[in-house]
């Protein structure tokens, strides 16, 4: 009844690797999710029938699986169907609509001209539909930290050397080259030092003593750490020294934060880095004597 290629957008249900394996770009799972403006209970099991309905040639079954839903919902399917069948449309707009495949809404995700569109397009889509975009995000990060790589740099010492801080705190991930989905290479790390540096406008030798310090914000979208660190700069007055001492050399994690959070949350956030700073030190002193 429905052509394979037809399928929704819902969740799709080792050992060492070789040096070889970590350069490559790790493959990307198949989308199968599929835009409904509506995301409750209905809506999904509107978009779980026409999954069942992908390929379907029994159409007994497939009655089955219609009746089961309400009138309303069998409009959404009928409409669901239709607007599948287009999916290859030209783009006029860049808003969600119904039956857009990952791949769609990342080309109008790229068409958006500022982090505040970003910010509230994504707000339009539930989180299982932005994880297969942000998949798609990430692998065509992974494309350029490739073509990055092959490069030359002047800070390409200091970016070793945030690789290094990488691997020491995340050494299996490390190996693997992906941290769940996201991409973990050393092309990888070293393209989100570069993208970290130019965001917060510092030397080299800044980003480095952040990863050395803690190494998460480095498995993280450098575009969601921009934004963050937008809102915190936002939040410090625009103090720039103010919202790197306070908060990011003490606490790098704080990069990784919902930015839309900093600002009423600004003195926990202060509280929060200074006592991670602190414990942090007193874990370096005892080393000392291991």
């Amino acid at each position: 009844l429905l052509g394979a290629a037809g399928s929704a957008w819902v969740p799709a249900s080792s050992g060492a690797a070789s040096a070889a394996a970590r350069r490559r770009l790790p493959a990307r799972r198949a989308g199968s999710e599929v835009f409904l403006a509506d995301s409750g209970p209905k809506a999904r099991q509107v978009v779980e029938a026409y999954k069942k309905l992908v390929g379907e040639k029994d159409e007994k079954v497939a009655a089955e699986v219609i009746q089961a839903l309400d009138p309303e919902q069998r409009v959404t399917l009928k409409r669901l169907i239709e607007a599948k069948g287009g999916a290859g449309r030209e783009i006029t707009t860049t808003d969600p609509e119904m039956g857009d495949l990952p791949e769609r809404l990342f080309k109008k995700l790229q068409m958006l001209k500022t982090d505040e569109e970003v910010i509230a397009w994504r707000r339009r889509i539930d989180p299982k539909m932005a994880q297969e975009v942000q998949e798609l995000i990430e692998v065509h990060q992974a494309e350029l930290a490739d073509k990055e790589a092959a490069l030359e740099h002047a800070d390409e010492a200091e970016a070793q050397q945030a690789w290094e801080y990488f691997k020491k705190q995340f050494p299996q991930p490390a190996e693997n080259g992906r941290y769940f989905t996201t991409p973990v290479r050393e092309a990888d790390i070293k393209y989100r030092f570069r993208r970290l540096r130019e965001a917060l406008d510092v030397d080299a030798a800044v980003v480095v003593q952040i990863a050395g310090k803690d190494a998460t914000p480095f498995v993280t979208d450098p575009d969601f750490i921009r934004r963050t660190w937008k809102a915190i700069l936002s939040a410090c007055d625009g103090d720039k020294q103010d919202a790197l001492d306070s908060l990011v050399l003490k606490h790098p994690g704080v990069l990784i934060a919902k930015g839309e959070k900093i600002k009423d949350q600004l003195t926990q956030a202060r509280i929060t880095a200074s006592a991670i700073d602190a414990a942090s030190g007193l874990k370096n002193v005892f080393n000392v004597f291991r």
